[in-house]
């Protein structure tokens, strides 16, 4: 333990605070288990941070449940203690998510939580983040005794035991749904370590809310005797955060948790074990890979353990291409620089009738040697390390016990995938001289642990999207960033020197924006002219499997025939663009029921009335929906269409920058003529309504029958092409015309 300490405050980590007792929880049953101990124990204060909540979930199940003192579903719970102590104050802070979530979460939350409770239950749904983001932060403090962090939401589709059974009944959701094996990691901390998590809350809250909590005071120390999967000794550890910028008063990103994971893979002497959901984080995988590459230290042994595949498709979209590329690199490096690199899925296995059944990993795990273990909520992902709201506790080493403690806990992580325990995984790996032959040995015959990289050949998505893409940003999507660059003008000083300082800061700016704005515009282009291409592949990718998409084609007919379909579609639209859902896809729709042209009018027809209905509901709603998305959402754009009216309107729609309902309800809001929005509507999405009917009406009739079709997406790729030269022609020409207004 003479290696140079890493963690340092202000560089990788929010704070270094002491932790009176550090308890590890391996999966949720013994996590939920002790959470329900701490909620039967508060006093003065509950707070709650998370991703996802559900009211309905039952902390305690079996047997456990029967015996409980106090009601074991969450909110009731919450009700019960509350009911009890009328000194105690409850805040959950939940992230306001995208509507592409809401069929997966528990509908009518802030009526539940707020409407059905006492006045001492605060909830709060948490929408400061940037465009893109999400609050993905899983914190719970008890009096600010006892905060708990890791991978693990008090949700649904959660709950499981270490054993992992696949015949479990108790393994099912309140509506009596079950759901698959599920694995994570938590940690507890008691003591000053809480006490930064809090810090972290009251932020978090003060922020969502603009009310400011106050600490809680100093109170004699108490210790929760809290159920546990491993328990460990006292000692310093360290709280690191990702906070985006425009998230809590940042004005520059906070990426501590990136930072500890560069720090912790650089100094690492023999061994890296990262469990995690997914590996996509571009900066990881750099740290990895130089790592590896570094033939003047010490070969170092690399463990990684990741779900078989991803959760569901949306998943296996954003990131599951990029994974398997990111993972097929990190093996060829380790191989030509001969570093044992082991990539494992926990698969439960048995007897028959019961087939292999995969455990979704969910957690948030790195060990490094025996000095560095961090567990948290952060991916090892680029949003996690840079987009999304993340926690994670660290623990470093400073002597031999707590070094014993770290290895442990590797070997008890082990163990549980391997069915074994912590000290038969230790001697195995002496027996075989190292962790990776450790696990190769037993790889699939003892135990859940198999080798990943055998069991999962590419998928089309692979072979379709080109090489670097990935929908897993690492930083904000910042739509008004952009806006402002391309449509907005400097402000003028008073000051005729200052005048001009600010004309000329503004060409460099604006001649900046346009070189930039060019290289991401032929980057986006070079991308969107791949599209027309997805028919092309689908063919042949059909074509060899046998599978004839032609009578698939009589459903459509018969939908098409049907005097339901054109209301229902327009009305669906309309409901679409009330509540915000992607436009795009509702036109995407359109194309392939009704075909290239009657597609063009129903979509074009539709995209208006939605348009005219989202501009009456801003409207009725007026200033104070003016005012929240002013302020919170996109200043400068409301500002310009209030200014605007008309154009401002139709280079919006032509362009694209912004969502379809945004402007709908910035235009009701601002009361501009709606004459002229209507028409400013109507002219700038004609264009788009062809282009995005005519393509998707050809990669539909391309893929049924491209011998006798494809000529559609030769057309399709054409029109793809003139759309963007000519998008890409009206933003330049708008950027010369700023330029020459300033110059004047």
């Amino acid at each position: 333990m003479n290696l140079e300490k890493i963690t340092r405050p202000e560089r990788n980590c929010y704070r270094i605070a002491q932790a009176d007792q550090v308890d590890i929880l391996i999966d949720a049953a013994p996590y939920y288990r002790a959470l329900y101990h701490s909620i039967s124990e508060a006093r003065e204060r509950l707070v709650f941070l998370g991703w996802q909540f559900d009211s309905r979930v039952s902390l305690l199940r079996g047997e456990e449940a029967s015996r409980a003192r106090y009601p074991v579903q969450f909110l009731p719970l919450l009700q019960k203690v509350a009911e009890e102590r009328p000194n105690l104050q409850i805040y959950i802070l939940a992230w306001d998510h995208s509507i592409v979530f809401a069929p997966e979460r528990e509908w009518w939350q802030s009526y539940r939580f707020q409407q059905e409770t006492s006045d001492q239950i605060h909830f709060v749904f948490d929408d400061l983040h940037p465009a893109g983001g999400s609050h993905h932060q899983k914190i719970v403090l008890a009096d600010g005794v006892v905060g708990f962090c890791g991978g693990l939401d008090i949700c649904g589709d959660r709950w499981d035991t270490p054993q992992h059974r696949r015949r479990n009944p108790l393994r099912k959701n309140e509506d009596g749904t079950p759901y698959s094996l599920f694995h994570d990691v938590q940690i507890a901390v008691q003591g000053e370590a809480a006490s930064v998590l809090e810090e972290i809350f009251l932020d978090r809250w003060a922020a969502a809310t603009g009310e400011r909590l106050p600490s809680l005071p100093p109170a004699p120390r108490r210790r929760l005797d809290l159920p546990h999967t491993l328990r460990l000794s006292g000692g310093p550890v360290s709280i690191s955060r990702t906070v985006p910028v425009g998230t809590c008063g940042q004005t520059t990103p906070v990426h501590e948790i990136a930072q500890f994971y560069d720090d912790a893979i650089a100094s690492a002497q023999r061994l890296i074990l990262i469990e995690n959901q997914y590996f996509t984080s571009r900066r990881v995988f750099e740290a990895l890979h130089k790592r590896i590459s570094d033939t003047s230290r010490p070969g170092v042994e690399m463990i990684m353990i990741l779900p078989q595949a991803a959760q569901n498709w949306k998943e296996e979209l954003a990131i599951g291409f990029e994974q398997r590329r990111m993972l097929q690199r990190l093996e060829a490096t380790a191989k030509a620089n001969r570093c044992p690199l082991g990539i494992y899925t926990p698969i439960k296995t048995g007897t028959a009738p019961l087939p292999p059944t995969p455990i979704y990993v969910h957690s948030k795990v790195l060990v490094v040697d025996d000095r560095i273990l961090s567990v948290g909520s952060a991916n090892t992902s680029n949003r996690s390390l840079g987009l999304d709201t993340e926690c994670n506790i660290n623990i470093e080493a400073e002597g031999e016990a707590r070094g014993r403690e770290i290895a442990q806990t590797c070997h008890t992580l082990l163990g549980e995938h391997l069915e074994q325990p912590a000290d038969a995984v230790e001697s195995l790996i002496q027996q075989k001289g190292g962790w990776v032959a450790a696990l190769d040995s037993v790889s699939g015959q003892t135990g859940r642990l198999h080798k990943l990289n055998d069991d999962f050949p590419e998928t089309w998505i692979d072979q379709v999207l080109p090489e670097g893409i990935c929908f897993d940003p690492e930083s904000p999507l910042s739509s008004e960033d952009l806006f402002e660059k391309l449509l907005s003008w400097p402000i003028e000083s008073t000051d005729d020197k200052g005048e001009i300082k600010e004309k000329e800061a503004g060409r460099r700016k604006r001649s900046d924006a346009a070189s930039a704005g060019s290289k991401r515009a032929f980057l986006k282009g070079a991308f969107f002219f791949l599209l027309p291409l997805i028919g092309f592949l689908l063919y042949f990718f059909l074509e060899k499997k046998g599978i004839d998409l032609r009578p698939w084609i009589v459903y459509l007919d018969e939908a098409r025939a049907s005097h339901w379909t054109i209301p229902l579609f327009i009305v669906g639209a309309v409901v679409a663009s009330a509540i915000s859902f992607p436009i795009i896809i509702i036109l995407i729709l359109g194309g392939v029921l009704f075909g290239a042209y009657w597609g063009t009018l129903l979509n074009w027809t539709a995209a208006l009335a939605g348009a005219t209905v989202s501009y009456f509901l801003g409207l009725y709603l007026g200033k104070p929906l003016f005012r929240s998305l002013a302020q919170k959402k996109a200043p400068a754009l409301a500002e310009w269409i209030k200014q605007k009216g008309f154009w401002a309107i139709l280079i919006l729609r032509v362009i694209g920058v912004f969502p379809f309902t945004v402007i709908n309800f910035l235009a009701g809001a601002s009361r501009i003529r709606l004459s002229n929005y209507l028409l400013a509507t109507a002219l700038g999405m004609l264009p788009g309504t062809f282009l995005i009917s005519y393509f998707s009406d050809s990669i539909l009739q391309g893929t049924v029958d491209f011998k006798s079709k494809s000529s559609q997406l030769l057309w399709g790729f054409s029109l793809v092409l003139l759309f963007w030269l000519g998008s890409a022609l009206l933003k330049k020409w708008w950027l010369r015309r700023q330029v020459g207004a300033v110059s004047q």
